[in-house]
């Protein structure tokens, strides 16, 4: 009951008197004050409700609080105010005190507000401060907004410059997520960039090891490898995405760090080395048909070499197999010859390193028409048995004949495992072989065919020098009779004094007789030394010979005999000549033939010259003389046994036709030789010895 009596004594105007007897109710004053305080009073409302509206539509205002205060602070204000004009007529001046009371409170909380927040509201900027801040703020918003914007344009420019090159580059962050994933590598890999852990790299991108077969594992991958710190350079591997062509790409990359050294990540190039890789394929294959190329030449080349060297039929085609088997690699190489007229074909020269020989098998043509039939004809084929056959045996077999303008000789098998196809090379190469074998083959057999000419010729030599001989001896002993018997009648006839008249007949008939006795002795003394020089049975007595006074020795029997003929005869040898070691004997008979010669067909007022020279390995002499020469086509017959030359002996000298002959056997005995030139009218015979490694 207390409280309600409080209440209702506190909201009584009783004992009081309304505040217009103050104004002695004179209507003029308080409607002055009425309209004040209400004037006063709205003022005070509508301040605090804008002051509550913008303190609510500002959140982010300083000092929110203190314009609270002054809300409620003017609100109290104003309510005095509407007092005012209420205790005009009701006096409760109880309330309008508590109400300036609480106006008084709120004031004063207010103002103790006011001394906290003043520092800080004057460390405020001032509208001035605020204006060149701003103007700061916005120089920085623009400054910043180009920085984006060049930003901007170098992250397009750098997302265009990786969009359009041709190399691919991915990167990823230090959690190995991909980051970046160009253009290039899109295509190389047909897929985009996924959300993938570094374990599925990979099998989702099919990287394979440079074999193409192998799929990289986790730890091979580069992008892996350069994001664990490997710096990675060339490596090679290759992209075979599903469906699509495989590629080859050389990757290079390492791990990406900041300038603080913290490990952002990994990233790796990739160069398309593909066109390269096939480049270098053809390279290599050209480059491996190349030295097949050069190796089948070399093989050639080794064939040819030892077939040429040889004219042994057997020697020759034994060598070809062995050498193209073993050249070529296969499992078997033979040669088969034929026999046309039995039209047969025998297996008779083979290699076989891994084939059952098949040497002296005889194969009938008739069994195989077409395929002998091809051969004939001269052209090569390639045969591949599945199952066993009685000619080509199981697998790859060429097949090449042996035969030229002539004719086919025989053919040429090779045989290699079932899968195997000759390529081009090596039948080009059996083609050429095989002409070889042809050629090779025909000049061995001819070879064969002349050997057993020359053979049966040297037989019938044999027998000719064999009958000369014996000739020779038997004619010698009544020769010596005969010139015995001469000698006998020359000197009766001398007795009888018939040799005193020119124009006997006797005389005249005797001398023809003597002359011819002369004659035949020389030409069986001529024989008989031509077969103990073929027999080589008389023994070299070397001597050293001072030619400046030794040819003068054996001209001097000459020297007569060309005054009466009328010649010119010179000997020029040099002072410091060498001497001469040699059998003198036999090179006196060489010497006296020449001269003898010279003298025989030297025309009065001609020159006879014997000159003697040296060089560094040999030492020459010459006999020369004038007036005569002999023909082109008969000098290289000069040194024929029983050759003549009747048109360039004009004085009928006659001869045995055998001294040039044994002239030459001489000098071959003595390890010389002689050559006879002849032009401009003279004829020399020149004598070649060697000073080092003759007699």
């Amino acid at each position: 009951m207390v409280m309600p009596d409080l209440i209702q004594n506190f909201l009584s105007s009783n004992g009081f008197i309304p505040h217009g007897h103050c104004y002695l109710w004179r209507p003029g004053l308080v409607g002055l004050h009425l309209m004040a305080d209400a004037a006063i009073a709205v003022a005070y409302f509508s301040i605090s409700i804008l002051l509550f509206h913008f303190v609510r539509k500002r959140e982010d205002l300083p000092f929110n609080r203190v314009f609270l205060l002054f809300g409620a602070f003017i609100i109290a204000c104003g309510t005095t105010h509407l007092m005012e004009i209420w205790t005009l007529w009701h006096p409760i001046y109880w309330v309008t005190g508590v109400i300036k009371l609480g106006t008084g409170i709120i004031s004063l909380y207010t103002a103790a507000e006011l001394v906290y927040l003043i520092p800080q509201a004057l460390a405020l900027p001032s509208p001035a401060q605020l204006e060149v801040a701003n103007r700061d703020l916005q120089q920085q918003i623009l400054k910043r907004q180009q920085v984006e914007a060049a930003l901007q344009r170098e992250s397009e420019f750098l997302n265009a410059v990786l969009e359009n090159i041709e190399d691919g580059v991915v990167a990823c962050d230090a959690e190995g997520i991909l980051m970046l994933f160009n253009r290039a590598t899109q295509e190389f890999h047909a897929v985009s960039k996924a959300p993938l852990s570094a374990e599925q790299w990979a099998s989702h991108y099919d990287l394979y090891l440079p074999n193409g077969t192998t799929l990289m594992s986790k730890e091979e991958v580069p992008l892996f490898r350069a994001l664990q710190d490997t710096l990675v350079c060339n490596v090679e591997m290759v992209i075979a995405p599903k469906n699509r062509p495989k590629r080859s790409l050389l990757a290079s990359g390492r791990a990406i760090f900041n300038s603080q050294g913290h490990k952002l990540g990994a990233v790796v190039s990739m160069h398309d080395i593909t066109e390269r890789k096939q480049a270098e394929e053809v390279r290599q294959q050209y480059t491996a048909q190349l030295q097949q190329a050069l190796d089948f030449e070399a093989l050639l080349k080794r064939i040819t070499d030892k077939v040429r060297d040889s004219l042994d039929e057997a020697q020759i085609l034994q060598t070809v197999v062995n050498e193209l088997g073993q050249g070529l690699g296969v499992s078997y190489c033979s040669v088969t010859l034929y026999n046309l007229e039995q039209r047969t074909a025998t297996v008779c020269y083979e290699y076989t390193p891994l084939i059952p020989s098949r040497h002296g098998r005889i194969l009938q043509m008739t069994e195989r028409p077409k395929v002998y039939s091809q051969l004939q004809q001269g052209e090569c084929f390639q045969l591949c048995a599945i199952a066993p056959d009685t000619i080509s045996g199981q697998g790859a077999t060429l097949v090449c004949p042996i035969f030229d303008d002539q004719g086919v000789l025989g053919d040429l098998w090779l045989m290699n495992h079932q899968d195997y196809a000759f390529p081009e090379l090596e039948l080009r190469l059996v083609q050429q072989v095989a002409s070889h074998c042809a050629i090779s083959t025909r000049q061995a057999r001819l070879y064969q065919a002349s050997q057993a000419q020359i053979e049966e010729l040297e037989k019938l030599n044999c027998l000719k020098d064999d009958f000369l001989s014996t000739v020779s001896h038997e004619l010698r002993t009544p020769m010596s009779n005969i010139k015995m018997a001469i000698q006998m009648l020359e000197i009766s006839l001398e007795q009888m004094d018939e040799f005193k008249s020119s124009q006997n007949k006797a005389a005249q008939y005797f001398r023809i007789l003597q002359d011819e006795c002369h004659r035949e002795i020389d030409l069986i003394n001529d024989l008989l030394d031509l077969t103990r020089l073929d027999s080589e049975t008389d023994p070299l007595m070397p001597f050293t010979i001072q030619l400046q006074s030794w040819l003068g020795y054996i001209a001097e029997p000459f020297e007569a005999r060309m005054l009466e003929n009328q010649q010119r005869f010179e000997i020029t040898v040099p002072p410091d000549l060498p001497p001469l070691i040699t059998d003198q004997s036999y090179l006196e008979r060489v010497m006296t033939e020449l001269l003898n010669n010279a003298c025989k067909y030297t025309p009065p007022g001609g020159t006879i010259q014997v000159t003697a020279k040296a060089t560094s390995s040999e030492l020459q002499i010459s006999v020369t003389n004038s007036g005569v020469e002999i023909s082109e086509s008969e000098l290289p017959h000069v040194f024929d046994k029983f050759y003549r030359i009747a048109n360039d002996d004009p004085w009928k000298h006659g001869g045995t036709g055998l001294g040039l002959a044994l002239t030459k056997k001489l000098m071959e005995r003595l390890n010389g030789s002689i050559s006879a030139f002849s032009d401009a009218n003279q004829t020399q015979f020149v004598l070649v010895f060697p000073l080092n490694g003759g007699l």
